[in-house]
This record gives C-alpha cells, structure tokens and sequence, in this order.
C-alpha cells in the first residue's frame, strides 16, 4: 500500500492541499523581480508545460518567457546572456545571439561561436 504524507494530503470538503505549491514559474518571476537572473536561468526547466493548450498556462507561459527574455537581454552579463541561449526557445533569438555579440569583448573566446551562429538565423 502507497503511503500518503499527511502535509500533502487533500482536505476532505473542500477538496484542496493544506499546503500551497511551490511552482518553478513562479519562482522563475520572483528571481526576476528581485534581479536574480542566474538564480532564474539555473531553475528555468524550459517553457511552462510546453504540450497544455489551456489559455491560462498559455498565458503564463507567455508572461515567463517575455519576461525571462527582457531582464536579459537588459540586465545580463555576458556569461548570463550565453546561459540563456543554450535554452532551445533562445537558439533562433536573432536579437539575444546579436546583443551577446556586442557585450562579449572582442578576444573573448566565446565570440567566436556567436559569431558563427549568427548568419545562419539572418539567412
């Protein structure tokens, strides 16, 4: 028999959890908030439940990846800006990929795979 911890088990009537639920998107957002943007990549598992056609996790899916998207192309360092591209939604980011060319220095061995990436998304 499946043993069930008493903390998350529902109430009876109304049915609801005892506890609130910590969701990964939420922390995503209150990262952001606060500025924490590698605290908000390195918990960042992709888009919000890719496969749901349901018009609120749509729109939550929406508002994390514009504003994931935002803070970094504005706030990010360099290595916080590659980070976000290695995301698969960031790899045809043509603007991402262009303003990590500008923020990386000109000898940065990084740059390299910046500036190879580059013409294929501007074909």
């Amino acid at each position: 028999m499946l043993a069930v911890t008493p903390t998350l088990a529902p109430t009876p009537r109304p049915q609801r959890l005892p506890l609130p639920l910590v969701v990964d998107a939420d922390q995503v957002r209150n990262y952001l908030d606060r500025g924490g943007l590698q605290l908000a990549l390195n918990i960042c598992r992709g888009e919000v439940m890719l496969r749901s056609l349901a018009p609120e996790i749509e729109r939550i899916r929406h508002r994390v990846a514009v504003q994931l998207r935002e803070s970094i192309l504005n706030e990010a360092s360099p290595e916080v800006l590659l980070a976000y591209l290695r995301l698969p939604k960031a790899a045809d980011d043509v603007e991402a990929w262009r303003t990590a060319l500008h923020l990386l220095p000109p000898r940065s061995p990084k740059r390299s795979a910046v500036v190879d990436h580059l013409p294929a998304l501007e074909l």
